[in-house]
């Protein structure tokens, strides 16, 4: 009953939905009091996470589960993250996004539908930096840390960053096993432009010829 009153109330006050079911781990923050924070009841969230202000994590029609975030984790403003997704430790989810698939752990999602756009080369580092707050020293020597991948020919297309090449690890929540970030392709050169063509001038004939030099 006391829950029921609760969420009642925080739905009243700031238009949020807060079920007592949904698995909140410590330490974890709701932004300005979680105004406008929808969490579907099934979703679980890990330690120490960021959730701005009039995000969903909700549900998606025809799929079964709610979304699974890691430890470390942070929420832009406005983002929708709905599905059985899983957002991996030390992701970071920009603003108005929306995530429908699975988010490699240190990564950095942008974008609709998200897609990787960097992977940190240091995730707790970038934590404390961006938030001011500590992280465990446990928590910091798990951290995902970036590994090499195989580099793609000049003016190859970049797939979605949220694809699995054929020589990538399929792991993406293993520790120490995220993406990189993508590169772009370089730039196109510029046609080589042509030496003017030579031009030359036929004096009349029967005209006295110009001078070699002006007179003075």
């Amino acid at each position: 009953m006391a829950s029921r009153i609760v969420r009642k109330l925080g739905t009243l006050l700031y238009s949020a939905y807060l079920p007592d079911e949904a698995e909140i781990g410590e330490h974890t923050v709701l932004g300005y009091s979680g105004i406008g924070v929808f969490i579907h009841p099934r979703a679980r969230i890990g330690r120490h996470c960021l959730i701005s202000h009039f995000v969903s994590l909700g549900g998606m029609g025809g799929k079964e589960g709610a979304p699974v975030l890691g430890d470390y984790v942070r929420i832009g403003t406005g983002a929708r993250i709905l599905g059985p997704v899983r957002i991996g430790d030390f992701a970071v989810v920009g603003a108005n996004s929306v995530v429908v698939r699975d988010v490699p752990a240190g990564t950095v999602v942008f974008g609709i539908p998200a897609r990787v756009v960097r992977t940190l080369s240091d995730p707790a580092g970038d934590y404390e930096r961006e938030t001011g707050l500590p992280v465990a020293v446990a928590d910091r020597d798990r951290a995902p840390r970036p590994r090499p991948q195989r580099s793609r020919p000049p003016g190859a297309s970049v797939s979605g960053r949220n694809e699995l090449r054929t020589d990538e690890d399929p792991g993406l929540f293993d520790i120490g096993a995220p993406l990189l970030s993508e590169q772009e392709a370089p730039a196109p050169k510029p046609p080589p432009v042509p030496p003017p063509e030579s031009v030359t001038l036929e004096w009349p004939a029967g005209e006295p010829s110009p001078p070699d030099s002006p007179t003075t």
